[in-house]
């Protein structure tokens, strides 16, 4: 008799079997990883998504904070200017009365010319623009009207008389001047 062992039909069941099983385990742990990679790589798509959204938002935040910056310091004077208004209209009444008054006053008067184109200077500089009315069209942007009259030889709508000046700073209306309007 010979000591080799003699393989059997259910030896053989037994190892197909087996290499089976192997193959399925194999096909099995395959398909878990490729599952896996491919729930990572939705992750990381969604991780990316994320923080390139989050990335937008702060540029966008960076560029609201310096645009609002930008117009805080560009209209920063406003407030001071807006309180200089009755000044300058102050000024201008008392100029206006002074066709009366006698020499020795009208020498005074014309420190006061001279204090007043001062005064328009440094507010030119800081962007106050005096609104031109008389001899305009109307424009409510610009005018307010306070009176209607009718003046022959004056086109309809357009602006007879200032009133009360008004004001631009940079490019925003700070008073509309008061005009009358031709009807």
């Amino acid at each position: 008799m010979s000591n080799e062992p003699q393989t059997t039909q259910e030896d053989i069941s037994v190892t197909e079997t087996t290499v089976d099983a192997e193959a399925t385990l194999e096909q099995t742990i395959e398909e878990t990883l490729t599952e896996q990679i491919q729930l990572l790589e939705k992750e990381v798509t969604n991780w990316k998504d994320l923080y390139l959204r989050e990335k937008a938002e702060v540029e966008n935040f960076k560029r609201r904070t310096r645009e609002e910056q930008e117009r805080m310091l560009k209209f920063a004077s406003q407030a001071v200017l807006e309180d200089l208004l009755p000044v300058l209209d102050n000024l201008e009444r008392a100029l206006g009365a002074s066709a009366t008054a006698s020499e020795e006053v009208q020498t005074f008067l014309k420190g006061f010319e001279m204090i007043q184109q001062q005064l328009l200077q440094a507010t030119a500089s800081a962007g106050l623009a005096v609104i031109e009315a008389k001899g305009k069209e109307f424009d409510p942007n610009f005018h307010q009207a306070v009176m209607q009259v009718e003046e022959d030889g004056v086109e309809p709508n357009i602006v007879v008389e200032e009133l009360q000046k008004g004001y631009t700073y940079k490019d925003r209306v700070l008073r509309a001047t008061m005009v009358k309007v031709n009807k």
